[in-house]
């Protein structure tokens, strides 16, 4: 058979792309939707509808044997075009789906989770040979918690996407015209359903009844019918409830009740529905001898996943005090983030896995919960110890300026004979030479992790060790789980992306963001003085004495603010320095003497470095960073800021804790692990595929912009202080300060390693004292 005539050797062949470029197969598919009974979906504001016509081929047929609008899982339903037994194949897949994730999770899957796996069924009939794609094409309506309600269109060659309005079928071409006119974002569930009858009854052929017609709709349920509580706080068993019993016009589907009921009569006179504007819900259809269903409202991931057992009218135990009260807006609001972070974190990578192994087994999670809060709780303890001025202010600058120097004399030497032996040295293999370091891996194939993970696995094993009571220290299985999650999934993680150069310089594009132009407005307010005039100058002196006002009121509130500021810090200087802070912290390090043993000689030294300026590593760092020792005004203003550091230091002795403990709230701890969330989690709480990274060319755009952006930043009497006298000279000194962080990844592993090991030394100091 030849390819000639429409590819008719192709039409045959589902695997077989013809010479357009097309499979004819799922064409045909299409073909056959087209010719299936129109149905639409809209998407509401509380809700959404899906309606389709509903003809039998004869009055004979039993019609309430006919189901079209079907309930995969109580905040799920679905509707079709095409053929029907296809349709009832892929419901059946879809159920056992549903079923499957609650056995696991213990909760209906999400809307978006569920398309995905008929459209995987749907996808695979197109690969393999002898079997023919599913002629249907498909409307999924839902509710869940993280996209709220959604409605999604599959076809048959599995490609899927979501949609506000949609309708399939052999009319479909007319009502995607007609829901275009009709359709707005603040469309309500009461206005949907009206639209969806005058859309189905634009090409409705014969007359239009209640028995001509179905349709589903999904309620959103409110914000108190969310944080209501039933009494008992019994566990609701889940329920697939079957399409048959009293249902005969509407198929409701409820996401806040968790049931099947039909609250919404239709007329038996449609034409008189469709003409009328909506009005409100008349009375609804109930079977006799059944009584209402009762409200099962959904708890968070976290109240079943990690605390199963505990009752829904006890609050979670809190993670974290931070020396706040209990009842604090923003300490509940950081729990919860805590808490929900940790449950998708279990989900993803335990439940996963483990729910299969052991599917009706739901003490491992809470086990392994149990284990992760004391960390947490430790480290609490543990930070509420150390000093941050002086991590922040000297240790992390003395590393910074370290890796900054160490890069510099790299590339000094890269340009020298030394370069000249067999093979030629990199800037990574000296960098390493420099600075070894058993975490760090050089010569790595790409997308291999630089940083051992075998090198994480042991850091966290040994702060377990330390942070775990003997009891939890013992159980090995849960110890394992923790470790591995902790080490390679969020160390490892987060270690790869931070050591990208152009990860970095996207951090911070991010945070210099422009400001809005200002010189048009300043330009246009000095045009108007070139003509001198009495009114002219009696303006200009008004303005002058407005600005000079201005000027004077804000000296004056930023006086007030240092003055009340200097109050409060030194008010938290004396409750630091009272008695029994000071008698406690005394107890506190005589036990941990008693268990660490004498004092290890480098720490005194570090202690004795603390009594000096602690501005000193910051400015050094900064003087390192620019090359100030060339240029006389950069250094003219270092040591004069040195010089103002020393005279002020008792006050910045007292200021700078206090402002890095108001920095370290629970707003800011919030905003972090709600970034973590979208970065690990992307895809509706799982995670999502490793997204792609730039190409060169953008790499080098993103460090481009970078530049510019800096030289931007200062004012040009700023710049030619702080980077030099002219263009040329400012740029080279930009490029300068970022070459140490843009040579390879390689090289910025070393200065996250460092890091890492200095805020764990500081948090866990038996470990460098045992080492």
């Amino acid at each position: 058979m030849s390819a000639a005539g429409g590819g008719g050797a192709y039409s045959f062949s589902l695997t077989t792309f013809s010479p357009s470029g097309k499979l004819v197969q799922i064409e045909h598919a299409l073909a056959v939707v087209a010719q299936g009974t129109t149905s639409l979906g809209i998407k509401a504001t509380n809700g959404i509808v899906i309606a389709t016509e509903k003809k039998s081929s004869s009055i004979l047929v039993d019609e309430s044997a006919i189901d079209k609008v079907c309930v995969i899982c109580p905040n799920i339903g679905i509707v079709y075009s095409g053929m029907g037994p296809d349709y009832r194949v892929l419901t059946s897949k879809a159920r056992k789906s549903a079923q499957a994730y609650w056995k696991i999770y213990g909760e209906y899957p999400p809307t978006r989770v569920l398309v995905q796996s008929i459209a995987t069924v749907m996808q695979e009939a197109t690969q393999s040979g002898g079997v023919r794609p599913f002629g249907v094409s498909l409307l999924v309506a839902g509710w869940d918690s993280h996209r709220g309600p959604t409605l999604y269109q599959v076809d048959p060659s599995g490609s899927y996407w979501a949609w506000k309005a949609s309708a399939i079928g052999k009319n479909m071409t007319n009502a995607k015209t007609f829901l275009e006119k009709r359709y707005n974002d603040d469309i309500s569930l009461e206005d949907a359903i009206h639209t969806a009858l005058l859309t189905l009854k634009e090409g409705f052929e014969g007359q239009m009844t209640e028995k001509t017609i179905e349709i589903g709709v999904i309620t959103v349920p409110t914000a108190e019918e969310l944080t209501e509580v039933p009494l008992g706080g019994v566990r609701v068993k889940p329920v697939f409830p079957s399409m048959d019993g009293p249902l005969r016009s509407i198929s409701w589907v409820s996401a806040k009740t968790g049931q099947q009921s039909v609250p919404e009569a239709v007329d038996s006179d449609l034409s008189k529905l469709t003409q009328r504007p909506p009005t409100a819900r008349s009375q609804s259809i109930r079977s006799g001898t059944s009584e209402p269903p009762k409200s099962k409202v959904p708890v968070s991931l976290a109240r079943r996943l990690l605390f199963p057992a505990l009752p829904l009218t006890v609050p979670l135990p809190p993670i974290l005090t931070l020396d706040l009260s209990e009842d604090d807006p923003a300490l509940i609001e950081l729990n919860e983030e805590l808490y929900d972070f940790l449950a998708l974190a279990l989900r993803a990578f335990v439940q996963s896995w483990w729910g299969r192994i052991t599917p009706r087994d739901r003490d491992l999670v809470p086990q392994i919960t149990r284990v992760i809060t004391q960390v947490i709780r430790d480290i609490e303890r543990r930070a509420s110890r150390i000093d941050l001025s002086d991590l922040v202010l000297r240790q992390v600058p003395t590393l910074v300026d370290l890796h900054i120097s160490d890069y510099r004399i790299v590339a000094m030497r890269m340009g020298t004979a030394f370069t000249n032996t067999s093979p030629s040295p990199t800037v990574q293999g000296l960098f390493h030479m420099l600075q070894p370091h058993v975490a760090v891996q050089t010569n790595q194939e790409p997308g291999a992790p630089i940083i051992s993970e075998i090198y994480l696995c042991q850091l966290v094993e040994n702060i377990l060790r330390l942070s775990l009571p003997p009891e939890d220290w013992e159980s090995e299985t849960e110890r394992c789980i923790v470790r591995e999650i902790v080490a390679c999934v969020v160390l490892g993680n987060m270690f790869k992306k931070l050591a990208q150069p152009w990860f970095l310089h996207q951090i911070m594009l991010g945070l210099l963001k422009p400001s809005p132009p200002t010189q048009s407005e300043s330009k246009e307010s000095l045009a108007r003085f070139h003509v001198p005039s009495v009114q002219v100058l009696v303006i200009f002196v008004f303005s002058a004495m407005q600005t000079i006002s201005s000027l004077a009121l804000s000296i004056i509130s930023t006086f007030q603010y240092v003055v009340a500021l200097t109050h409060a810090a030194n008010r938290a200087h004396e409750r630091r320095q009272s008695p029994q802070c000071r008698n406690t912290s005394e107890s506190d390090m005589s036990l941990s003497s008693s268990i660490e043993g004498s004092t290890d000689t480098s720490l005194e030294i570090a202690g004795a470095e603390t009594s000096g300026d602690i501005f000193a590593p910051s400015l050094e760092l900064v003087d390192n960073l620019i090359q100030a020792g060339s240029r006389l005004p950069i250094t003219a203003t270092l040591l004069l800021l040195r010089l103002s550091s020393r005279l002020c230091q008792p006050w910045f002795e007292r200021l700078i804790p206090f402002m890095l403990s108001r920095t370290i709230s629970p707003a800011s701890l919030t905003t972090a692990i709600q970034a973590g969330k979208r970065a690990l989690f992307p895809n509706d709480g799982w995670p999502g595929p490793a997204p792609v990274g730039p190409t060169i060319e953008e790499q080098l755009l993103l460090r481009e912009q970078l530049e510019s952006r800096l030289s931007e930043l200062c004012q040009p009497w700023l710049a030619n202080v702080i980077l030099g006298n002219s263009r040329k000279i400012q740029a080279l000194t930009i490029k300068q300060a970022l070459d140490p962080f843009s040579e390879s990844p390689e090289i910025n592993s070393h200065l996250l390693v460092m890091l890492l090991d200095l805020v764990v030394s500081e948090l866990w100091p038996e470990l460098s004292k045992s080492s």
